[in-house]
């Protein structure tokens, strides 16, 4: 059932037949991104341990590829230079095998 309003209108009821649904991710990576907003440099602490490589890329608004890194399975942490990077907002995908996660940062300078 879906109900719309309008100010002095009334309301309306009409049958929801056919609607669109996107299915949670369940095989995400568990990292974190510190500093956010972030300046010279973007530090990448993974949350758990894995015996593949992760791969890391930062995208920025418009989907271009800006940093490009690989993490092995031996390290927990990653720092990602983004000093010459413009302001503005970018998303961090961290990849491994078939499970991902992406997060939003700011770079300001």
């Amino acid at each position: 059932m879906i109900r719309a309003a309008t100010y002095g209108r009334g309301i309306w009821e009409g049958p929801l037949q056919n609607y669109v649904g996107l299915k949670e991710n369940d095989s995400h990576l568990n990292f974190s991104v510190f500093p956010n907003p972030a300046k010279d440099l973007l530090n990448i602490q993974l949350g758990e341990t894995t015996n593949n490589p992760i791969e890391i890329k930062l995208f920025n608004v418009v989907g271009t590829l800006t940093r490009k890194a690989e993490i092995n399975s031996s390290r927990q942490q990653l720092s990602i230079d983004i000093s010459n990077l413009a302001p503005g907002t970018y998303f961090l995908k961290v990849n491994e095998n078939n499970r991902y996660s992406t997060k939003k940062i700011m770079i300001v300078h």
